[in-house]
């Protein structure tokens, strides 16, 4: 495929820069071992056109095979064409099997008896009939409903009462931050920070929890806070002219974790949980320049959390680099992502905890990956 560069389309902050190929294989891991998990082998999905929903069918087809994975179009009567379009277009080119059901006649019988209904009353009946739509496939396909939604929906709180304003949320953070860095006469670097972090984070969501769109509403009240504190050291050194061995740790010490969720008016909790913990880590790592055009990179990397234990997780890379602007790489590497207080000890309004942190597991993915990489011009690349 031909990318342009991000290097050079804009600027990433750094700390929303991340590694997309690996993301990628690790949500496709997740979604193959969270199906097989559940029981099933293949999957189902509703496909609008949109950005959400043709990355989860992307994401699913990699993560289970194109004939494994049925896209249902849901479209109404006034739904875009070109949304319709694309959706087709994108069937065809991930080689998934496609049906389309029109919601229309379902809609249209239902409120032709209710007059006056709002664009709101009718837009909630159409995700509602989608989504009764994609069960009953689910059911027929023996297929597990795959959803769309993104992050920010959930952050907003998608599902609460529609278009009421007390729903809102704050967040807010503080941090102060320490780095040293020094190179001594005998070329050992020194790289070190030292930092401390602060957060809280408020939400007041509306429910209707009765259903019957009818006041008074209940106030939902989920907060949460910490404060922790962090160490980062490295030392790093070439040694034999070939080698650059770097020899680092992490500490972080969560000094308090608070989390909990209750409805306002009449009171009742449903969390309380305050606890802290902590996380050590010690990695290596090996740079032997086999060839002025040929690297190894080898390191293993040990974390222990106070949580769930240690995990052990290696990872190489062999790069080759044959003319000015081409290198093969080839990759190997374990990872995994701890379960954070949220997965482990939430348990409130609208939320499903997962078996699988519960049992105080961590998300393991692997990497094997060759890729060769071909800069064309000043802002595009050619990736294979």
């Amino acid at each position: 495929m031909i990318a342009r560069d991000p290097a050079h389309a804009f600027d990433v902050p750094e700390e929303l820069a991340f590694d997309a190929a690996t993301a990628g294989d690790l949500l496709v891991d997740f979604i193959r071992r969270e199906t097989r998990k559940a029981g099933f082998s293949r999957a189902v999905l509703g496909l609008s056109g949109g950005v959400d929903s043709a990355a989860a069918a992307f994401l699913a087809t990699r993560a289970l095979g194109p004939k494994n994975v049925l896209c249902a179009s849901l479209p109404y009567r006034a739904s875009s064409p070109e949304s319709l379009r694309d959706a087709r277009r994108l069937v065809r080119h991930l080689g998934a099997r496609g049906v389309r059901i029109g919601i229309t006649p379902m809609i249209d019988a239902y409120f032709a008896r209710q007059r006056g209904a709002s664009a709101l009353r009718r837009g909630n009946k159409m995700a509602r009939e989608r989504m009764a739509i994609l069960y009953d496939l689910s059911a027929r396909e023996g297929a597990m409903v795959v959803g769309t939604s993104n992050k920010t929906e959930l952050l907003l709180g998608y599902g609460t009462v529609f278009g009421d304003t007390r729903t809102r949320s704050d967040d807010t953070r503080a941090y102060a931050d320490l780095e040293y860095q020094h190179t001594f006469k005998d070329k050992w670097v020194v790289d070190a920070r030292a930092y401390y972090d602060w957060y809280w984070y408020n939400g007041f969501y509306i429910y209707d929890y009765a259903g019957t769109g009818v006041q008074p509403f209940t106030i939902n009240h989920d907060y949460a806070s910490g404060d922790w504190w962090g160490l980062d050291l490295s030392v790093s050194r070439s040694l034999l002219e070939k080698h650059r061995v770097t020899l680092g740790t992490e500490e972080i010490l969560n000094t308090k974790q608070v989390q909990g969720n209750y409805d306002v008016q009449p009171y009742f909790r449903y969390l309380f949980d305050q606890r802290s913990s902590n996380i050590s880590a010690v990695y290596l790592q090996d740079e032997f320049a086999i060839r002025k055009n040929l690297l190894l990179s080898a390191g293993v990397r040990f974390d222990h959390y106070s949580t769930f234990g240690g995990t052990l997780n290696p990872r190489a890379g062999l790069i080759y680099s044959p003319g000015e602007n081409t290198t093969v790489k080839v990759l190997y590497g374990q990872a995994f992502r701890a379960p954070d207080d949220f997965e482990l000890y939430y348990d409130a309004v609208g939320y499903e905890p997962c078996a699988t942190t519960r049992n105080h597991q961590d998300h393991r993915a692997g990497l094997r990956k060759v890729l060769w990489q071909v800069h064309l011009a000043e802002c595009f690349r050619l990736l294979q």
